[in-house]
């Protein structure tokens, strides 16, 4: 963090660039955020074709309201995470 004067004003500036692994990270979490949209559309589906109770303890509202998404989320981390190799430190040391 840097304190910059600027006449009788002091300005805070955060000097920040995420390290390539941070970058995969944040790579990974979008893509698990992101991901919720069609979790939720396909359980959606899932919930229609079972049958659209309205049960909350049925086993048909739960696995496709909440199981179904939450596993497409975890598969949207995944693959962000697999396919973010490129935003990775590679650092070789010669000596």
């Amino acid at each position: 963090m840097e304190l910059i004067e600027s006449g009788c004003e002091y300005s805070i500036f955060i000097s920040f660039i995420p390290p390539a692994t941070d970058m995969r990270t944040l790579r990974a979490l979008l893509f698990g955020a992101l991901s919720f949209f069609p979790g939720a559309l396909i359980g959606l589906f899932a919930w229609w074709l079972l049958g659209a109770s309205k049960e909350n303890m049925d086993v048909a509202v739960w696995l496709p309201c909440n199981l179904i998404p939450i596993a497409v989320i975890i598969l949207g981390f995944w693959y962000g995470w697999k396919t973010g190799a490129e935003y990775a430190i590679n650092a070789e040391i010669n000596e």
